[in-house]
C-alpha cells in the first residue's frame, strides 16, 4: 500500500511540475560576441548567476572566466526553482544527490582581435559513496550497510569514501543562462 501511495505521489508531482519547466532553444553555444560587448557580457554573466542565487567561485575578468557553483540541482519538490530545466533532471536529482557547476568562458578569436567566443557550460555531478552498499536484508532500517573504512585495494586505485563524479551536461540550463545573459546585454545596450 505504501508503494502505491508513493508511486501516485511521484506521478502527481511529475504532472504538476510539467508546467514549471522553462526551456529556451535555438541560441548557439558557443556564440561570437564583438569586443565592444565584452564588459556587458561579463557583467551580465555575474548578474545572472546572482539572480539564480548561484555562488561565484571565480570571476577572472582578464582570463574571461566566470565559474559558479556548486549548487544543488532542484528536485521534484522544488518546482519553481530557477534551475528546473527538465522533468528528467528533476526526477534524477530527487533520487540522487546531484549538484551543478556552471562556467561562462570568453576567449578571443585567434584570427580576429575584435571577436570573442562566449561559451556557457553546466556540468552535473553526482555524489558517489562507495562505502554504502545493500546488505541483502528486507528489514526497512537495515537495507543499507556501510563499510567502516575504505579497503586497501580501493585506496590503491584512488577511490575515496565520498567523491563527486561528473555524469552529464545540462544543455537546457546552458540555454537558459545564455538567454538571460543576452537579455541583460540587450537591455543594457544604448538605444540608437
Amino acid at each position: 500500500m505504501k508503494n502505491i501511495a508513493l508511486t501516485l505521489l511521484l506521478a502527481m508531482a511529475l504532472v504538476l511540475n510539467a508546467g514549471c519547466v522553462t526551456r529556451y532553444q535555438g541560441a548557439s553555444n558557443p556564440r561570437m560576441i564583438h569586443a565592444d560587448q565584452y564588459d556587458a557580457v561579463y557583467d551580465a554573466a555575474l548578474a545572472v548567476f546572482d539572480d539564480m542565487r548561484w555562488p561565484i567561485d571565480e570571476a577572472a575578468y582578464n582570463r574571461g572566466v566566470i565559474s559558479a557553483g556548486p549548487k544543488p540541482v532542484p528536485g521534484l519538490l522544488e518546482p519553481f526553482s530557477m534551475g528546473n530545466t527538465s522533468n528528467r533532471n528533476q526526477l534524477r536529482a530527487t533520487i540522487n544527490d546531484e549538484r551543478a557547476i556552471a562556467r561562462v568562458i570568453l576567449t578571443p578569436v585567434k584570427d580576429n582581435k575584435k571577436l570573442f567566443t562566449m561559451r556557457v557550460e553546466v556540468v552535473i555531478e553526482r555524489l558517489s559513496e562507495p562505502l554504502k552498499r545493500l546488505s541483502g536484508t528486507t528489514q526497512g532500517h537495515g537495507i543499507f550497510s556501510k563499510l567502516s573504512t575504505v579497503p586497501t585495494e580501493w585506496q590503491v586505485k584512488g577511490i575515496q569514501a565520498k567523491y563527486w563524479n561528473a555524469v552529464d551536461r545540462d544543455e537546457d540550463l546552458e540555454q537558459l543562462i545564455l538567454h538571460e545573459m543576452m537579455s541583460k546585454v540587450l537591455k543594457a545596450a544604448p538605444a540608437e
